[in-house]
């Protein structure tokens, strides 16, 4: 028998509330930030794949953003990454 929407949607809400209270806790969020020049380009999918499985396999995940075409927009990306709790 499979667990009730209700079920489900507790444990997810558990487990969001323990990996908020941790990173509070340690002061770590164990996102990294990705800046890709062009994400439409099919050319970033291998790289951000192994991104991802590199992370992973040190229980980090990546947050991804478009650079920007601007330096000004691409120091401010970078500026709301850091300040938005990503480790790095």
């Amino acid at each position: 028998m499979l667990p009730s929407g209700s079920c489900i949607w507790r444990n997810r809400s558990a487990i969001s509330r323990t990996a908020v209270a941790t990173s509070l806790r340690t002061g770590r969020s164990h996102l990294i930030g990705v800046l890709l020049p062009d994400i439409a380009n099919p050319v970033f999918a291998p790289i951000l794949s192994g991104i991802a499985e590199a992370l992973a396999s040190e229980s980090y995940a990546p947050i991804v953003a478009d650079a920007a075409t601007t330096p000004r927009s691409r120091s401010r990306l970078s500026t709301n990454l850091l300040t938005s709790a990503v480790d790095g």
